[in-house]
């Protein structure tokens, strides 16, 4: 069966949900230590032959087991070994290569592997673990990776999706275990390629595996939920001491915000219209520290503006574009420049269906631009402009806009101030063919004067700029209200020294309608973090606005206030005071009136990165009509790891809980789904960078102990450590632990003693004491004598069958472990 290459899988991950601002939840799990493996506990239920957990719970995450690698078990162990030996065999490992199985693209050959899963059933089975892995079939390499493509990533990753979820659907009624890869950490740089030419993957383990696992995960999800899968060990050392080597991949891959980073865009589907945000916080290129939001695009479309853009010294200006469409499109940008600074220049770029594409604007246009942008194409996209900058040499930080995805001629802006460390701008496109006048009112707030008028001419294909310091003057909180009988652009950018402390910049396109409702998924009044809501009256009468302010989970039940809104004002309302701190804050919005909302919110996050972000709010027509679409939000730009933090916040201002499809569209291709459930009249918040990371693509971790056994238990310690260290509550599991009993030609090297004694007070004794509850022992059979790739020998019988010494500790901790009961004696 042909998968559908839409990568959906609905797993609810309200447990995965994080809280804002936290770099990594530290999540105690005690792995148990313990001198003996437990007695045997009640037996849990058995899977289905459709490969969904029984009500029962099968919940192998609870076992303690000792598996055993069986390399052609059928036409080895199976034959070979006596029954009343087999018996002890109860957990099996595998490994299931992706070019046996797919010889052809969509061609399927399961014989092999069928014969192999059925010998071991027959035999009594209680869980398999699988490996999957390649070579890469020939026909799905990417001939960029060279020698090493058949071990090596995909040219397309829907290839490796389909893979994985093809292996489930057939598999899953009787596989509990998903291992993605055979050490990934040995990569094409790795020591152990240069000192031995021993590579088990082709690509860069830093930036390549991630998608693997990612894809493989979602895969093994949608078919068989209760499957568990494992990251491959990253271990990237021939030399594992205790304490440092050997983990050092885990801590880089498991810090979630330092980690190589993605690109990603976001799809939101859900059953009822809610409001989306995503804040980021970063350290850009390790120099300009800050963050920035924006309020989801809630459609797609064929044309965007940008009235804001700068390539002057000190700003890298970037465009993400996402197409989540399953069609290629071409898309034509304009750049339009200011006063001087030369012609208008025409650029093209094509979008891959289902992805996300970024430009750099400094690139594109050269330095020393002020630049406005329209963005057209035939078919519908998304477009977001972030911004990172060294204002004037000294306030750092960034911003980000989705773009305008049409011309009007009337703009709102509720917040801005001249206040002393404010500086404001207006920046005004006029993508016509004709010159236009355009009318401001500035709105002052209360005791600061008189509303102030002006009027400024825009040529046509134009980007102007106006400081609203300037302007109005100084020490001023400023709303405006523009309009013009021709239509354009209006963007709001703002940098700051807030309060002498925070430096950074915020930037919006304005409104272009008032309304008698606005809404706002983010919002936090924690430690570090100052939230303002700016209410902007256009209107000629005085109105009321009814505030619902709705929390985080455990926070306290949602607070209703009440605001007064003189006639053409501007007001402003400090969260922090209404609420209280230490809250995570969604707001709703209401009069009887028209009126525009803006939340800025100024922050040190975690007391490291200081700057300031700000949306304006989203129109209560656009959440709760029925003729709305905001049940559909999309961002474009979005990036994890390369030190930012990427968050999403969804507000369900329902009284009923909503479902939420999130679909991630990633820069190298990969296309997978998360689903989560919003509970009533509620704020959640997800940490990305934690649930499509390393920490949410996995159910356990794989650790590969090898060399001097008296080190395993040590070094299984010193990983857990990395993990919990990261936030990473994983179990980790040995999926490969073994001792040579001889070396090919040199008898003496090792002895069948030795791994006798690593299998126990040597070795697994110290590993088992450390608190492992899931070990798989590599290998069952030597191979044909003389053969060994490597010239030693790793079975516990030998290539006849005949069992080694090592045989007998096996079957005593066999003894220990507790029993479970047996899979069905075939596949359905």
């Amino acid at each position: 069966m042909k998968i559908k290459r839409y990568f959906k899988v609905f797993v609810v991950f309200v447990a995965a949900v994080c809280v804002l601002f936290s770099l990594a939840v530290l999540l105690s799990c005690s792995e148990g230590a313990t001198d003996s493996v437990q007695a045997a506990d009640e037996p849990d239920g058995i899977k289905e032959s459709g490969g969904e957990a029984e009500t029962a719970d099968r919940n192998v995450s609870d076992w303690t087991l000792m598996g055993l690698d069986a390399r052609n078990y059928a036409n080895n162990m199976a034959v070979k070994v006596s029954d009343a030996e087999k018996d002890w065999v109860h957990h099996h490992k595998m490994v299931l290569k992706w070019n046996k199985i797919e010889p052809s693209q969509d061609a399927f050959n399961w014989s092999f592997y069928d014969n192999q899963i059925n010998a071991r059933l027959a035999d009594g089975c209680q869980s398999i673990l699988i490996l999957l892995q390649g070579e890469v079939p020939a026909w799905a390499r990417d001939p960029s990776y060279g020698d090493l493509a058949d071990i090596a990533p995909p040219l397309d990753w829907g290839d490796w999706y389909d893979f994985c979820a093809a292996v489930a659907e057939r598999y899953g009624s009787v596989v509990d275990f998903y291992e993605i890869w055979n050490e990934p950490g040995w990569d094409r740089d790795s020591y152990a390629f240069e000192k031995f030419g021993l590579c088990h993957f082709g690509g860069q383990v830093e930036t390549d595996y991630l998608p693997m696992l990612q894809l493989g995960y979602a895969a093994v999800k949608e078919q068989d939920p209760s499957g568990q899968v494992i990251c491959g060990a990253l271990i990237n050392s021939m030399d594992q001491e205790p304490a440092t080597r050997g983990t050092e991949l885990t801590a880089q891959l498991f810090d979630e915000v330092n980690r190589p980073g993605q690109d990603v865009s976001v799809e939101i589907k859900a059953d009822k219209d809610i409001v989306a945000e995503r804040p980021m916080y970063f350290n850009y290129c390790g120099a300009w520290t800050g963050g920035h939001d924006v309020l989801g695009a809630n459609q797609s479309a064929g044309e965007w503006y940008f009235a804001e853009g700068t390539t002057r010294d000190g700003f890298d200006e970037w465009i993400c574009l996402q197409n989540p469409g399953d069609a290629a499109i071409h898309v034509d940008a304009v750049y339009m420049f200011g006063p001087g600074q030369g012609a208008n220049d025409l650029r093209g770029y094509d979008l891959p269906p289902e992805s996300r594409t970024t430009i750099k604007v400094n690139s594109e246009v050269g330095t020393g631009k002020d630049v406005s942008v329209r963005l057209t194409s035939s078919g519908d996209f998304i477009a977001e402009r972030p911004m990172y900058f060294n204002y004037n040499g000294v306030w750092t930080g960034g911003h980000d806009v989705v773009g305008a995805n049409q011309s009007a001629g009337e703009w709102y802006f509720a917040e801005g101030t001249t206040r002393d460390g404010f500086d404001e701008y207006l920046c005004l496109q006029n993508p016509g063919d004709a010159a236009i006048h355009v009318d401001a009112v500035y709105m002052f707030g209360p005791g600061q004067g008189a509303n102030d008028l002006r009027g400024y001419d825009l040529p046509p294909k134009s980007r102007t700029t106006l400081n609203v310091n300037s302007e109005v003057g100084a020490d001023k909180d400023v709303s405006v209200r523009l309009t013009s009988s021709g239509d354009f652009i209006a963007e709001r950018p703002m940098y700051f020294n807030y309060n002498g402390v925070w430096t950074g910049g915020h930037d919006v396109v304005g409104a272009n309608q008032s309304a008698g409702e606005w809404y706002f998924a983010e919002g936090t009044t924690r430690d570090g973090f100052d939230e303002y809501l700016c209410l902007q009256n256009p209107g000629d009468a005085a109105i009321h606005v009814d505030a619902v302010y709705m929390f985080g989970p455990g926070q306290g039940a949602n607070d209703l206030r009440g605001y007064d809104l003189p006639p053409k004002s501007r007001t402003t309302i400090k969260v922090n005071t209404e609420v209280g701190e230490e809250k995570d804050v969604s707001v709703r919005l209401t009069s009887s009136g028209d009126f525009i909302a803006e939340r800025p919110m100024y922050f040190n996050y975690n007391g490291v990165w200081t700057g300031g972000h700000d949306v304006l709010g989203a129109r209560g027509q656009d959440v709760l009509e029925a003729s709305g679409v905001s049940d559909t939000w999309y961002f474009a730009e979005g990036c994890t790891g390369f030190s930012i933090q990427e968050y999403l916040c969804l507000q369900n201002p329902h009284d009923e809980p909503v479902n939420v499809d999130l679909t991630f569209m990633m820069i190298k291709g990969e296309v997978f789904q998360r689903s989560v459930e919003l509970e009533p009249k509620s704020r959640t918040t997800l940490n990305l960078n934690m649930l499509i990371g390393f920490h949410g693509s996995c159910d356990m971790v794989a650790a590969h102990p090898y060399k001097m056994p008296n080190n395993w238990g040590a070094y299984y310690s010193a990983l857990v450590d990395v993990l919990r260290s990261r936030g990473a509550g994983q179990e980790v599991v040995a999926t490969e632990i073994g001792w040579p009993n001889y070396a090919d030609g040199c008898p003496e090297c090792y002895d069948q003693q030795q791994q006798a004694d690593a299998l126990s007070s040597w070795g697994m004794a110290t590993l088992v004491g450390a608190g492992c509850r899931k070990i798989w022992v590599y290998r069952a059979i030597d191979e044909d004598p003389g053969k060994s790739w490597d010239g030693n020998y790793y079975g516990l019988f030998s290539y006849q069958g005949v069992p080694h010494l090592a045989w007998d500790k096996y079957k005593q901790w066999q003894q220990g472990n507790p029993t479970y009961p047996n899979l069905p004696t075939s596949l359905p």
